[in-house]
């Protein structure tokens, strides 16, 4: 498997730094659209002849690769971050000041919380 993954080449001045097939300017994107409109990999071959059959495994392996990781936008990593400080903040209030507060998380945007303050 990690043979087939040297194939897949990152290079940041080509193509965007978009992941691509040995170095060449076919973009693993473009092979994964191929396959999605039904071709099949002797026809993906047949058109692209500088491909080679463990380009397509490669390019599989790396789509299968991509998707079985966890990545957390930014925005839901910030409001896990908002919402476990107001926690910790409404726990020294009820310490220091004997006031109660509520957080709850907003219907419509996940990045906006309530704080309620009630005695």
């Amino acid at each position: 498997m990690s043979d087939l993954l040297q194939r897949i080449t990152v290079n940041p001045r080509q193509c965007g730094g978009r992941p691509c097939i040995r170095s060449m300017r076919i973009r693993v994107s473009d092979v994964l659209d191929l396959l999605a409109v039904g071709l099949s990999a002797e026809e993906i071959l047949a058109e692209m002849p500088d491909l080679e059959m463990d380009d397509l495994k490669a390019v599989l392996t790396y789509a299968a690769c991509k998707l079985n990781h966890l990545i957390l936008p930014a925005s839901l990593l910030f409001c896990i971050f908002l919402r476990l400080y107001f926690k910790v903040l409404s726990r020294i209030f009820i310490l220091f000041n004997k006031t109660k507060f509520q957080v709850t998380q907003h219907p419509l945007n996940e990045a906006f919380f309530l704080v309620n303050a009630y005695v």
